[in-house]
């Protein structure tokens, strides 16, 4: 016989199978024609870009901490013990070695390492650290030298500071990016881990000009230093980014100008959007010698030569600070200065808008 179900019955049914349905997806939101029943939205990628971006062209004031302590030199310790040597580097430390902490305390200032070694007594601690982006764990004793402190023979710095310019500023996001090319740490020339940074207002005070084997400097100082206009939050080989925390908007230049891809740039006159003095940001010429096909390898993506001879005549050509000034052909922002070619200050690197792009695509913590 035929069992009869009623409606209720089926209804019931039916509202199992369509929970069941939705449990086994998981915990993914429940999208209906677009909208998002948990406000979580979705990006179409290809709209995920910044085709336009606001110039920066001016200067700013980076104060940067480092993540750890970076050991910047090794050195040999007066002792009763024996004669000098570096307990740090018999223990198998490392210039350039990026250090967490000791017997598993976590580091926050210089003076916990004084206190935690004075504190052994000579006793062999545990210091961990990264090498390489490998976490590494070593072993050293430290010796009580003729002060009566116990030392361990090295050097470190937890911070750094100057001042750059600032390439772009994205409305919409409130990320910016600049430099061009990643903080790097003048001792041992790697790049410097963040824990945390900022960014201010700067100005240019002087000018040292750049001479054959003698780089330049624009000589810069920090404006109200108290006032922090954004928090950098990663710092790599193609540049410094970040989320700001006011309008980084070009005061002079306020328009949003269209980003241009790698095909798009060529040989030939460009400009360059820099601050040299209390004029403020200012278009000078350039041009573009060779571009090069490497942007996958490295930040040198462009040979630029200055041809402006207001800025040859007021800096020499290419400076220190310079980096990061916008570089514009054909009406697109196409890349920022990066680097300066010590034996020909006229000439420099330039890194393409894209390379930056594509590194602040990866994502910034």
């Amino acid at each position: 016989m035929r069992k009869l179900y009623s409606k209720n019955f089926l209804l019931r049914n039916i509202l199992i199978l369509f929970f069941i349905f939705i449990f086994a997806f998981g915990n993914s939101p429940l999208i209906i024609f677009g909208k998002n029943l948990d406000r979580t939205y979705l990006v179409n990628k290809e709209d995920d870009k910044y085709d336009a971006v606001y110039l920066g062209g001016y200067p700013i004031g980076i104060k940067l901490k480092t993540k750890g302590f970076i050991v910047i030199s090794l050195s040999e310790i007066e002792n009763y013990e024996k004669e000098p040597y570096s307990p740090a580097s018999e223990g198998g430390i490392k210039v350039g070695d990026n250090i967490i902490s000791i017997n598993e305390i976590e580091l926050k200032n210089s003076n916990d390492i004084t206190e935690i070694v004075n504190k052994t007594k000579g006793d062999t601690i545990k210091i961990k650290l990264i090498r390489d982006n490998v976490e590494l764990v070593k072993e050293v004793r430290p010796v009580k030298c003729v002060d009566n402190n116990y030392k361990l023979g090295l050097w470190i710095r937890d911070s750094t500071a100057g001042v750059g310019t600032l390439t772009f500023y994205d409305k919409k996001s409130n990320i910016f990016g600049a430099l061009g090319h990643g903080i790097i740490d003048s001792d041992t020339n790697i790049i410097m881990p963040i824990e945390k940074g900022d960014i201010l207002s700067a100005e240019i005070k002087s000018i040292k000009r750049g001479e054959k084997g003698n780089p330049g400097e624009l000589r810069g100082i920090f404006v109200n230093e108290s006032h922090i206009r954004g928090e950098i939050k990663k710092n790599s080989l193609n540049g410094v980014f970040g989320i700001s925390k006011e309008s980084l908007e070009n005061i002079k230049f306020n328009e949003p100008i269209k980003v241009a891809k790698i095909s798009e740039i060529k040989e030939g006159d460009a400009q360059i959007l820099t601050t040299v003095d209390a004029e403020g940001p200012k278009y000078y010429n350039i041009r573009i010698e060779k571009v090069l096909d490497n942007a996958s390898t490295s930040s040198k993506n462009m040979l630029i030569i200055v041809t402006d001879e207001e800025l040859l005549a007021k800096t020499g050509g290419i400076v220190q600070g310079m980096s990061g000034s916008p570089i514009i052909q054909d009406g697109k922002l196409v890349g920022a200065v990066n680097h300066v070619l010590v034996n020909n200050p006229c000439a420099g690197y330039g890194i393409f808008i894209e390379t930056m792009l594509n590194e602040l695509n990866k994502g910034i913590k």
